[in-house]
């Protein structure tokens, strides 16, 4: 039997299962400091197996709220650690994708910055309160994001943005990166399995 539906949280971190990853950009001046630029690819609108939940989570991407393109940066999901912002989110179809600068000047943001260039794999993780949230019985079948799931799950059909961090170990334990050696290189590129690739493992 389900649990019942208000019993579910009210909280979702969706971590990065997209081949995109994150990516950090070779560090730039910027005026007196070198700041370290960052793209996420963040959710690609599938199932999420989610450790606060009895069942698979989808994000409805048409019921998620982005309230500004400039959200925090943060370790682990701790308002306590900031790392720093976007200054750009897209959600496209069935795709989170953003970009940002390591803005902080604490431990915290020198922490990742060294951590990727010492080869260090980050992922990413976004959090989302949830505001409506519907259940798909065993045997129904519901379309989310342009693809078809069948239940037992849930659908968080209208949530709102919060915040996003960069986390060690996420849904997806099959990353792997490459950092740029220099600032003559780009950019730091993590490649992942596709999530229905990650489910078959489990």
């Amino acid at each position: 039997m389900p649990k019942p539906l208000n019993k579910v949280p009210d909280q979702l971190r969706i971590t990065a299962q997209d081949s995109d990853g994150v990516a950090f950009e070779a560090a730039e001046d910027d005026g007196d400091a070198k700041v370290r630029k960052f793209t996420m690819t963040a959710y690609t609108g599938g199932l999420l197996q989610l450790s606060n939940f009895f069942y698979p989570v989808v994000v409805d991407l048409q019921g998620l709220k982005v309230p500004a393109k400039s959200r925090p940066i943060l370790r682990d999901h701790d308002p306590g650690k900031i790392v720093g912002h976007s200054d750009n989110i897209t959600v496209e179809g069935r795709t989170i994708r953003l970009a940002g600068v390591i803005s902080a000047a604490n431990d915290f943001a020198r922490e990742v910055q060294e951590s990727s260039s010492n080869g260090f794999p980050w992922q990413a993780s976004i959090g989302a309160a949830v505001q409506k949230m519907a259940f798909v019985d065993e045997g129904e079948r519901v379309t989310v994001n342009g693809r078809a799931f069948n239940g037992p799950l849930y659908v968080a059909r209208r949530s709102r943005l919060g915040e996003i961090s960069f986390v060690a170990l996420g849904a997806d334990e099959n990353t792997s990166a490459r950092v740029a050696a220099s600032a003559n290189e780009n950019r730091l590129e993590v490649y992942t399995m596709n999530f229905e690739q990650w489910v078959e493992a489990q």
